[in-house]
């Protein structure tokens, strides 16, 4: 318990000093990082798991009261906080969508909600390729590999520290 918690004690000095909250937990499971993220006062906020991809865009997949979200941020971007964005999402031959996602962070990333999308859940899961389609601009293929694992540690980080129960049991 000693380590644990001297752990947990280094990745919040690591992570530095926030204005908009800190990482509570990190772990890292194939391209992923599993990571617990609460506000400035303590407050649980969020559990996600992120990845970089080769033209510095991070891609962040959280679960928070409302749901699952897709987070994308590229210092580079220039989208008008709460310009509407529709993205198509696609997982292998298992999962097909197109969500509006809005701009934010002075206009360097954008959120799409999925709600408690269970078959989302589950094709993320078990697929092998994802591929983000903005309407607008370039889109992303991400690698899978490793996100049975990380969305395991995922389910555990909301468990531990945000729900009452696990919408996925």
């Amino acid at each position: 318990m000693k380590h644990v918690l001297a752990a947990l004690f280094m990745v919040s000095l690591i992570a530095g000093p926030a204005d908009a909250g800190y990482r509570l937990d990190e772990y890292t499971s194939g391209y992923w990082t599993v990571y617990a993220w609460a506000e400035d006062d303590g407050r649980f906020s969020f559990c996600a798991i992120e990845t970089a991809i080769t033209d510095g865009t991070v891609v962040n997949l959280g679960i928070n009261s409302r749901g699952i979200f897709l987070f994308l941020f590229n210092g580079q971007w220039s989208i008008p906080n709460g310009e509407p964005y529709p993205m198509a999402i696609r997982i292998d031959n298992r999962y097909r969508t197109t969500r509006v996602g809005y701009g934010a962070s002075e206009g360097r990333s954008f959120t799409v909600e999925l709600g408690w999308d269970r078959q989302f859940w589950f094709a993320f899961r078990e697929g092998l390729r994802m591929r983000l389609l903005p309407d607008r601009g370039a889109g992303w293929t991400l690698s899978l590999r490793g996100t049975r694992r990380a969305t395991d540690a995922l389910e555990h980080c909301y468990d531990l520290y945000g729900a009452d129960s696990n919408p996925f049991d």
